[in-house]
């Protein structure tokens, strides 16, 4: 249970990042940075409100005595409503709206890096099709979700030049 508390608390983390993100972009772009601001602290919200199911309900319907058959259907009712709907559906809304603020902020200055952004935030989006019946969709969405963890490590250090300089 330890490893999806620790697991939570890092969506939760992605709320300061939303926050410091659109204070960064408010020289460049006003709108994009309240944009920024907005779907990142959303992001980490939905987020951790999904990821909260397992720390939180898992455990007592595994304690519980009840019939396993409503103890599966009370599982599956919330997996589906807090995980896949709000932690996942919205997560993947808030964060690829998120990454497109960034990147329409940067469009001025750091053209590759904001196309870059636009692309993997496509397919982060993509991922909400996967209930839909689109199978590919959850592929391209963690490939996405992948290429966009290097993104980000990429954004870190135009943040971290531009700060020293």
């Amino acid at each position: 249970m330890a490893n999806w508390y620790v697991f939570m608390l890092s969506a939760l983390a992605f709320i300061p990042v939303g926050v410091l993100s659109g204070l960064w972009l408010w020289p460049r772009n006003p709108t994009a940075a309240a944009f920024a601001a907005t779907f990142g602290i959303l992001a980490g919200l939905v987020q951790g409100m999904g990821l909260l199911r397992w720390v939180v309900l898992v455990p007592n319907l595994a304690a519980s005595s009840a019939d396993p058959a409503v103890t599966q259907a009370v599982f599956d009712a919330f997996h589906l409503y807090a995980g896949a709907g709000i932690g996942e559906h919205f997560g993947y809304l808030f964060t690829a709206l998120w990454t497109v603020s960034v990147a329409v902020a940067l469009l001025g200055q750091y053209r590759l890096l904001a196309w870059a952004g636009v692309i993997l935030a496509l397919g982060i989006a993509a991922g909400m099709a996967e209930p839909f019946g689109l199978p590919s969709a959850g592929a391209i969405n963690a490939v996405a979700y992948s290429l966009w963890a290097v993104w980000l490590v990429v954004l870190g250090v135009v943040v971290l030049r531009e700060r020293s300089t």
